[in-house]
């Protein structure tokens, strides 16, 4: 059983139970989760989910009208229509961001 602070952590009903991330207390969702799990260690590549998967409603955001899920090290996005999963650039996105290029 996952442990947080010491104490045990129930894993909740959920058809894949790998699948839980204890340490932040979010899900890898859905269609997302075959390719978080195609890396040879995800964790380690990606990092554990920092939110739930969610639509993007900001016009401005690069994901604008797409489902994503926020992770340590990446972010994965994909058209509600699709099935394809890209990563975001994010690195080259918050540089982009702070040097105003």
């Amino acid at each position: 059983m996952p442990r947080r602070g010491g104490a045990a952590v129930a894993r909740h009903a959920w058809p894949d139970p790998d699948a839980w991330q204890a340490p932040t207390g979010h899900w890898v969702v859905g269609r997302f989760l075959p390719s978080y799990r195609g890396a040879a260690e995800p964790v380690v590549v990606f990092g554990p989910p920092l939110t739930a998967g969610y639509t993007d409603t900001d016009p401005a955001s690069p994901t604008f009208g797409r489902n994503v899920q926020w992770f340590e090290r990446a972010r994965f996005a994909r058209r509600p229509d699709g099935d394809v999963v890209s990563l975001g650039r994010v690195g080259a996105e918050a540089l982009a961001a702070r040097v105003g290029a």
